[in-house]
């Protein structure tokens, strides 16, 4: 089929128009159709709107993750307007944005969308040395597999990064929603309902329109009390930290104990030594493999009670070592040693499911609190 059109206005309603009785478009689609419609390229050989829907779509496809435009529009939304899902953003969008609007919403999207590729392609970013806790919790989210809080991440990372909001402000608002996911995601894999994504939209659009620094560090605390309501109890916390295991024939849950583990260290070690935890391994403390094995040793011998997070060198300096000579290398190496360890003076069943238990509380009570 071919159509002559006499402008270009017209070739934009003819395509709404074909939207709204044929195919559905994508919300990228009509959102670039609407935007480029209602600014006007003032040079008629460079078209500055579209070449800067250009750069966006580029920023979000130009990434290692999978990322999508869709997806991307609505967690902008999500974060500076009011709640929407993907069916509706673009009604909502043309109702709120107007065409005098325009050029300013598509200049937003542009910066938005260099933030929203470093929240979950950190490589992509440079960051400073100080600011290397938020590209951790950025990480550590991404390895959760939840996308929930993005818009409230994405609100935070803008505030922080046009200079609006201070940086103990922001590791406290991402480090927040790190430890949250770590118990209500990671460990004890909660179903998470409608009510998360609208608990994270309301703040985001609270941080957005947060005149000074009191009503920023506001957003970030309710957020956080909010938070703290949803979480699960230590009872179903500890049930669920009491299954985490790890051994040469089962490594599926091998990255989140080896960031348990990481995280107890670098929250309690005192040894002022800088600490590569992307070098440091998993090891067993009573060996996987013994001559003479007791009842349910299989079933013990992998949970994180038995666990050690710890460099190469300590780790060659255990080999073939007795437990009491184990715990005296550990005390002296740069690794955070806990009281369950060091006040044992055999190493079985009893201890380590003692000291599972003692790592959840840890856990829960300090480490992961919010």
């Amino acid at each position: 089929m071919y159509i002559e059109l006499d402008n270009e206005d017209d070739a934009y309603i003819i395509f709404e128009t074909l939207n709204t009785r044929g195919k559905d478009l994508s919300v990228a689609d009509l959102v670039k159709n609407y935007l480029t419609k209602n600014i006007k390229a003032k040079n008629s050989k460079v078209d500055l709107p579209k070449d800067k829907w250009g750069q966006i779509r580029d920023n979000i496809d130009s990434t290692t993750i999978d990322l999508d435009i869709d997806t991307f529009l609505l967690h902008v939304w999500l974060s500076k307007y009011d709640f929407t899902t993907t069916k509706t953003l673009f009604k909502k969008l043309k109702n709120t944005i107007k065409p005098g609007q325009a050029k300013s919403f598509l200049d937003d999207l542009l910066m938005d969308s260099e933030i929203y590729k470093s929240v979950f392609d950190t490589q992509l970013r440079k960051w400073n040395r100080n600011e290397l806790p938020l590209k951790s919790s950025l990480d550590f989210l991404s390895s959760f597999k939840v996308t929930q809080q993005t818009p409230m991440v994405l609100s935070i990372m803008r505030e922080f990064a046009s200079g609006r909001l201070k940086f103990k402000y922001a590791k406290e608002g991402l480090e927040a929603i790190e430890h949250f996911h770590y118990i209500f995601t990671a460990i004890t894999s909660q179903r998470s309902s409608g009510g998360i994504a609208s608990m994270y939209s309301t703040f985001a659009r609270e941080l957005y329109n947060a005149k000074d620094d009191s009503e920023k560090l506001n957003a970030i605390r309710e957020l956080k009390g909010r938070m703290r309501e949803k979480l699960p109890t230590y009872d179903e916390f500890l049930a669920s930290f009491r299954t985490l295991k790890f051994t040469n024939n089962y490594t599926r849950q091998k990255r989140i104990l080896q960031y348990t583990l990481g995280k107890i260290d670098r929250h309690f070690n005192s040894s002022g030594v800088v600490i590569n935890y992307e070098q440091m391994t998993l090891e067993h403390i009573a060996a996987q493999s013994i001559s003479h094995k007791p009842a349910n040793y299989d079933e013990y011998v992998g949970t994180i009670g038995n666990l050690i997070f710890i460099d190469q060198k300590t780790n060659n300096d255990l080999a073939n070592r007795d437990f009491a000579e184990k715990i005296k290398t550990l005390i002296k190496s740069s690794v955070f040693v806990d009281d369950t360890l060091k006040s044992s003076l055999i190493w079985e069943q009893e201890q380590i499911n003692q000291r599972t238990e003692d790592l959840a509380k840890l856990a829960f009570t300090k480490v992961f609190k919010i």
